[in-house]
Order: structure tokens, then C-alpha cells, then sequence
């Protein structure tokens, strides 16, 4: 008898003792050593907390507290290690032992890594659900919570919501509890989306908040968010229609960038060259774009080709990636706002019939009118285009009328040239030698001066003998007369210059050697008192304004900074 008693009184002992111990470890007040030291390596080195995990085991784990620990940790390391997580049974067993409250700060997680891997699972409402209660459970002055929550919900609104408040509100408060919390790095990623977010529709808070960010980004010497936010900056420059910006701000992060440029600044660099018309430089970059990954991608790369191409005025090609680009971005429209709407909105079917019909009107306004702007822009090429050739051809008629009225002024200069250079031979002859030689010289550059004036009268009885003759016709006509140039005759005239100018063109070709044979000829032709319109016909220029632009580039080229004529007289 007494020894049932004392048996009874044991197995009591016994089994207040397992009470005690199941007790203690609900009460999370004490967990698998391991377990402790996985979570020390979770937030700064996930891959070894996960290594660590998978080395204790589920079954090797005692009680219910240590397996909701286990189960909470192991979702938390997939998630930081970027493994897809398909299930949320392992969770589940953390946010049902959590849920009574006895370990506050397990609760929060448990309800924040559910609400990730719902995310990863594409449960976009049960993940938003998840969020909003860990928003609930989070403390009031748990700032770091509350802006890494409010985060991850502005994700998930922006994701099926094309256009609303909702994402950007909860960016806002995101980045208002990072303020509070001091986290630069996260504040830095709240301002940047929310200057992609307010890039379609408010400029000066969307360059605000990409200014701010960038800031943020140098004071942390963040590189990576640094680049890629100054590439977000080009893109507000384009669709504020600041090319020359938006070109300087890429070109800054392709050159000074390295490893964090990205395609963004390539596509950048594209648009605003073909913009600004440089079509070499837009074609340059255009080749350094390459793993085109994904729809938003292709979108900005084809309207990198349409601008390209537009001018180009390859409008066929330009039609082409126009027509791509939309169907690309109808499709990423539709993505954002195709079934996930049905699972946070009752009345799914009769919104998304609302936004369908929207989406359409838009595009079928965009189409309308790229397709104006198209025909306007042919009609202004046209427009230009006769307008250019109308101009051709009364510069050729002025050059014809000028030609004539200098008729006889151009043989009397001619007639000048041989009397200063016979006088300019009385004075060079000093033996009868040199007379023989001195006389073929003037002679052949007599010779030469009078090929001048008998190609000015070929040319006004050309006007004379086809006076209804088409211009182009008669630029033809006019060519031919200098089609066969004399190499003699303007080395004729140059030794003419030489002699009566101090060696000037012998001069000139040492002390600018930058000069061309072109650009010395029209200076031979100026020396000889040529008229600009027999200058511009013999050079094969349309117009006299082309031999004025001619002389200002030898200017430059000379580095002088007054007018050729005067710097001619004086050399």
C-alpha cells in the first residue's frame, strides 16, 4: 500500500514537471541554442543562417517553441537568399504559435515573412492581408517595421494598380517612419520609387524626390543606388522634353558609371541624340545595347529605334517599332492590372471592363496622334524640301544675273591684273636673260587671267542662248564650262599672287598647313579680284552665301578673329 502511494506521489512529480517544462518553452522564454545563433546571421548573412538550418533540421528540434523559431528563420533565410518559396506551410506553423502574443517580436516577423512568401507565390491579396496585419500588431514607435511594412504594400499596390494614390501613399509613409528610424539606405530606395512613380505626371516632385535620393546616395557612398538614380534623372529630362540634360546625365553615368550603367543610360543617350538630330552619336551608343531583358526593357529600347529612325526620315522602320512598342506596352498594361485586380476589388469585372475601355481610348488617342504628328512632320519635310529647292534655284538665277552686270567690271579687273603685273615686270628685269623668261612667265598668267574671262562670257551666252532652259538644266550647262579646270592655270595665277603680294600663298601654306587645296584657291581667286559670284561658280558652289560661309571656316581654321579679306590685305 505504501508503495502505490509513493509511486503515485512520483509519477505526480513527474507530471508537474513536464507541465513546467511545456510551460517554459510556450512562453518563449528560452530556444535551441542553434536556433539563437541562426538568427544572429539571418539579417547580415542569410546564406549562412540557411546552411545552418538545414544542418539542425526540423525533427532535431524538441519543442513546439523551437519548431515556430525553426519554421520562422527558415522562411526568413529563403526569402533574404532569393530562393522561391511555393508553400506557406512552414510559416503558417510560426504565425499560429505566435499568434497568442507571448513573443511580440516573433509575432511581427512571422506575419511579415508570410506575407513575402504570398508575394512570391503571386497571392497578391493574402499577401496584402498579411501585411496589414503585421502593420496592426507592429508598436506605434517600431519605426523600422512600420517603414519596411509599409514598403512592401506599396509594392504589391503598385503592382495591380496602373493608376491610383494607394502605392503612393504607402511610399510616403514608408519613407516618413525611415526618417524617424534614421535609415538612409531605405530612405534612399522610397525616394527613388516615388520619383519613378511622379515621373508621368508631376515633374517637380518627381525631379524633388530623385534629387533627394541622389543626395542621400553620395552622403552614404552608394554607388549603386548613386547611378542608378542619376539614370532615373535622364529619363525625367526626356519626358520633360530636356534633351540636352537628359544627354549630359547619361553621358555622365555611361562615362563615370562602370559597373553600375545600366541599358538605361544607352537608351537615354539614344533618344536624346536622335532628338537633338546627331544622328551618329544616337547610333554610336546604340550599338553598346545589349541583354534586352524583359517587356519594359524592349519598350524603351524600340522607342530608342523609333527615334532613331524618324530622323532618319526612315518612316517605314519607324512605323514598324512604333507598332511593336505598342503591342509591348499593352501587354505590360494588361499584366498590371489583368486578374490580381479580382482578388482585392469585389466588383473586378465591371473595373476592369472600365479600364480595358479605357486602355483602348488612350491608345487609340496616342495612335491618332503619332499619326498626325506623322503626317505633319511629312508635310513640313515636303514643305521643306520645295522651299530648298526653290532657293536653288533663284541663288542659281542670281548668280547668272549677277554673272552678267559683272561682265564687263570682270574684264576690265582682268585687263587691271595685266597692267600691274607688265608694269611689275619693268622692275624685276635686270639682264636680257631674264627678259626671255620673265616674259613667258607674264605671258602664261596673262594667259591664264584671260581663261577666267572667256569662261565668263561662255556662261552669260549660255543664259543668253537657253533663256527657258530648267535650272537644273542650266547648272548643268554652267558646270561644264568648269568641268575641264587647267591645273596651270590656277598655279598661273597663284605665282601672279606670289609676285605681286610678297609670296603670300607660299606664305600661307607654311604658316597654316591646316589649309586645303580648296581653301587656298579661293584665296588665289580672292587676290585676283575675282567677283564672289564667278568665285562660287568656279568653285561649284549653289550660291554666293556659300563662298562668305567658306571664307569664315579658312578664318577659323587660321585662328584669326577678323574678317579674311582684311586679314588678306595686310599679309
Amino acid at each position: 500500500c505504501n508503495f502505490a502511494v509513493d509511486m503515485r506521489g512520483i509519477l505526480l512529480y513527474i507530471l508537474i514537471f513536464l507541465c513546467l517544462s511545456v510551460a517554459g518553452c510556450r512562453g518563449g522564454r528560452s530556444y535551441d541554442s542553434r536556433l539563437v545563433a541562426a538568427d544572429s546571421l539571418v539579417a547580415s548573412q542569410p546564406d549562412s543562417a540557411l546552411r545552418l538550418l538545414r544542418g539542425v533540421g526540423f525533427d532535431s528540434v524538441c519543442s513546439d517553441a523551437d519548431r515556430a523559431y525553426f519554421a520562422l528563420l527558415l522562411t526568413q533565410a529563403k526569402y533574404k537568399c532569393y530562393e522561391t518559396i511555393n508553400s506557406t506551410d512552414t510559416i503558417d506553423i510560426a504565425v499560429d504559435y505566435f499568434a497568442d502574443g507571448s513573443d511580440a517580436e516573433k509575432r511581427l516577423r512571422s506575419l511579415i515573412y508570410r506575407g513575402a512568401a504570398l508575394t512570391d507565390m503571386g497571392e497578391i491579396t493574402a499577401a496584402m492581408e498579411a501585411y496589414k496585419q503585421a502593420e496592426a500588431a507592429a508598436s506605434p514607435d517600431d519605426y523600422e517595421n512600420l517603414g519596411y511594412i509599409n514598403l512592401r504594400m506599396a509594392s504589391l499596390y503598385q503592382k495591380v494598380y496602373s493608376d491610383g494614390r494607394e502605392y503612393i501613399d504607402k511610399y510616403r509613409k514608408a519613407l516618413h517612419y525611415y526618417e524617424l528610424s534614421g535609415n538612409n539606405h531605405y530612405q534612399i530606395v522610397c525616394t527613388s520609387r516615388l520619383g519613378a512613380v511622379y515621373r508621368p505626371e508631376k515633374m517637380d516632385s518627381a525631379y524633388y524626390f530623385i534629387n533627394k535620393s541622389i543626395e542621400l546616395a553620395k552622403s552614404e557612398n552608394d554607388s549603386t543606388w548613386l547611378f542608378s538614380n542619376y539614370e532615373l534623372l535622364a529619363h525625367a529630362y526626356w519626358r520633360d522634353s530636356l534633351y540636352q540634360k537628359q544627354k549630359e546625365t547619361a553621358l555622365y553615368v555611361f562615362n563615370e558609371g562602370g559597373e553600375y550603367a545600366t541599358n538605361e543610360c544607352l537608351y537615354d543617350l539614344c533618344l536624346a541624340y536622335s532628338l537633338m538630330n546627331k544622328l551618329d552619336s544616337a547610333e554610336y551608343y546604340n550599338k553598346f545595347i545589349e541583354n534586352i531583358n524583359g517587356p519594359a526593357d524592349s519598350v524603351k529600347y524600340l522607342i530608342a529605334l523609333t527615334n532613331i529612325a524618324v530622323a532618319k526620315f526612315d518612316y517605314k522602320n519607324a512605323y514598324l517599332y512604333e507598332k511593336i512598342c505598342n503591342k509591348l506596352s499593352d501587354s505590360i498594361t494588361m499584366s498590371q492590372t489583368g486578374a490580381t485586380i479580382a482578388k482585392i476589388e469585389a466588383n473586378f469585372e465591371i473595373k476592369q471592363a472600365q479600364l480595358i475601355q479605357e486602355i483602348e481610348k488612350k491608345n487609340n488617342i496616342i495612335i491618332t496622334v503619332i499619326s498626325v504628328a506623322l503626317v505633319i512632320f511629312l508635310i513640313i519635310i515636303i514643305i521643306n524640301l520645295v522651299i530648298r529647292h526653290k532657293n536653288a534655284i533663284i541663288n542659281l538665277q542670281e548668280l547668272i544675273t549677277d554673272l552678267n552686270l559683272e561682265n564687263t567690271t570682270a574684264i576690265q579687273t582682268i585687263e587691271d591684273n595685266k597692267k600691274v603685273i607688265l608694269q611689275y615686270k619693268n622692275r624685276i628685269i635686270e639682264n636680257e636673260a631674264d627678259i626671255n623668261n620673265s616674259s613667258d612667265a607674264i605671258k602664261s598668267v596673262i594667259n591664264a587671267f584671260e581663261s577666267q574671262v572667256s569662261k565668263i562670257k561662255q556662261i552669260v551666252l549660255i543664259t543668253e542662248q537657253f533663256p527657258l532652259a530648267k535650272p537644273e538644266a542650266l547648272k548643268a550647262k554652267i558646270d561644264k564650262v568648269f568641268a575641264k579646270k587647267d591645273i596651270n592655270e590656277i598655279n598661273f595665277l597663284t605665282e601672279y599672287v606670289n609676285l605681286l603680294h610678297n609670296n603670300a600663298i607660299n606664305r600661307l601654306r607654311n604658316d597654316f598647313p591646316n589649309l586645303n587645296d580648296d581653301d587656298i584657291t579661293i584665296i588665289v581667286l580672292q587676290y585676283c579680284n575675282f567677283s564672289i559670284s564667278f568665285i562660287a561658280l568656279y568653285m561649284n558652289y549653289s550660291s554666293r552665301k556659300s563662298v562668305v560661309n567658306r571664307r569664315l571656316r579658312i578664318a577659323s581654321k587660321m585662328g584669326i578673329d577678323i574678317p579674311l579679306l582684311d586679314f588678306l590685305k595686310n599679309y
